[in-house]
Order: structure tokens, then sequence, then C-alpha cells
């Protein structure tokens, strides 16, 4: 506000808010599409990073409301801990849990 026509947003703190802002917008929308839609499916792979942590990305495939398309869209990557089965399951629970998706609705999971 106080850098008047010096401002080019290229800090990489500045980068890395404005990229996150958008995210939780776009997750926003998203979860607000699954949430209209009567049924949705839950896809989740582990798979381990660059920085060798273990992460699991979730995405969900539902139709949309208006245009009857099937959408497959990306949610989030969550750090894994342990990767056993029941662990898996619990993660991908939580995360649909927190993000306020009705569980009932799920149909399918890959």
């Amino acid at each position: 506000m106080n850098s008047g026509e010096r401002r080019m947003y290229t800090s990489s703190f500045i980068q890395n808010e404005l990229i996150n802002t958008f995210g939780h917008l776009i997750k926003s929308q998203i979860v607000r599409n699954v949430r209209k839609s009567i049924f949705y499916s839950v896809l989740a792979d582990e798979t381990t990073g660059i920085s060798q942590i273990e992460q699991l990305s979730l995405c969900v495939r539902y139709v949309e409301n208006q245009s009857c398309k099937i959408r497959e869209d990306f949610l989030t990557f969550v750090p894994l801990y342990d990767v056993a089965g029941e662990d898996l399951s619990n993660t991908v629970l939580d995360i649909l849990s927190i993000l306020g998706l009705d569980l009932k609705k799920i149909r399918d999971q890959g």
C-alpha cells in the first residue's frame, strides 16, 4: 500500500500469499460444487514428493448440477506418516469431514 508505482508483487512472500489465497478460493468453489451434487466419488493416491515426504493427493469426481458434466477436481495434498490401509482411509475420511463434505454421499472410491 505504501510502495506506490514501485509495487511489483515479485517477492516470494507475496507470491506464496497469492498462490495460497487463490488455492483456497478454488478449493472452496470445488467443495461448494460437490455439496450441490447428489453423489460423488473420492480418488486418492499416495506418492513421495521431492522432499521424500509421503503424501496423499485427494481428488473428487462429481456431476456438475447445471451443465450435467462429469467433473474431476483436485482438492489437496495431505502429508502421510503411516501408509497402512486403515490409516489411509481414516486420513481421507478426516479430510472430507474437515472440508464439510457429506460422507453419506460417497458412492465410489479409487
